[in-house]
């Protein structure tokens, strides 16, 4: 099989070297798989409430546009908030997989009670569609605004603090709904230190994208067709 090659949409305004951390996290964790990347104009926060939600949809659905013209075989859109994922997944050839939603969707595998860690406490309404009333508790990490704030110790010591308070409300399995946590290995240090089952959104995202692409799964359900953001109609 030929290497496979996976487009990343970026919602947050940098410049490309900005994302190297990433792109080598992604590719030393899947050695073979090429990653490329097209940025959004115009989000220099991000996505973080419902003004840049709305901002980023359309651009969403030209970024993937612009990956699938360059030959990607699927496309993931870097944001626990999934702008413009149902909307690019309609109209595509090759699939399109929101982060949040690809998270949410390992997280309800394992039938268990799930608490949310993000950068605000409110869950990302992509991830509440599919755990629905499983849900415990979602935390925010305390004195953290942004994903900068993570790095060091004191933002490690309060999301170890924040995933303490989830364990403490009953959850057994964590969501992470925030894709900056991804190359700095949370999800691996939080499973170390709560023994719990912990879902990277980014991670989740290209774990279920190469399962389809190399033919591992059969038999998918429409249910997970949508939540996972494979809608795609050969556009």
């Amino acid at each position: 099989m030929k290497g496979l090659s996976i487009g990343l949409v970026r919602v947050l305004t940098k410049p490309q070297e900005y994302f190297a951390r990433m792109d080598g996290f992604l590719e030393n964790l899947w050695p073979g798989v090429k990653f490329q990347s097209e940025i959004l104009e115009g989000q220099p926060s991000g996505v973080h409430d419902a003004a840049t939600f709305a901002s980023a949809e359309p651009k969403v659905v030209q970024a993937s546009l612009a990956l699938q013209k360059r030959g990607m075989d699927a496309v993931i859109v870097n944001c626990a908030m999934d702008p413009g994922v149902e909307e690019a997944a309609r109209h595509f050839r090759i699939p399109v997989y929101g982060a949040g939603s690809s998270a949410a969707c390992l997280a309800r595998a394992t039938s268990r009670p799930v608490g949310v860690l993000g950068l605000i406490d409110e869950v990302p309404p992509c991830m509440e569609r599919i755990l629905k009333g499983r849900i415990v508790a979602s935390v925010s990490p305390e004195g953290v605004e942004n994903v900068l704030d993570l790095w060091g110790e004191k933002g490690k010591a309060a999301t170890e603090k924040a995933a303490g308070r989830l364990v403490s409300a009953g959850a057994g399995a964590i969501v992470l709904a925030c894709t900056g946590m991804t190359p700095m290995g949370v999800a691996h240090g939080l499973r170390q230190s709560t023994g719990l089952p912990v879902f990277d959104p980014l991670v989740s995202a290209v774990t279920l994208a190469l399962l389809l692409l190399r033919g591992e799964l059969e038999g998918i359900t429409e249910e997970f067709r949508i939540s996972s953001g494979f809608t795609g109609k050969g556009a």
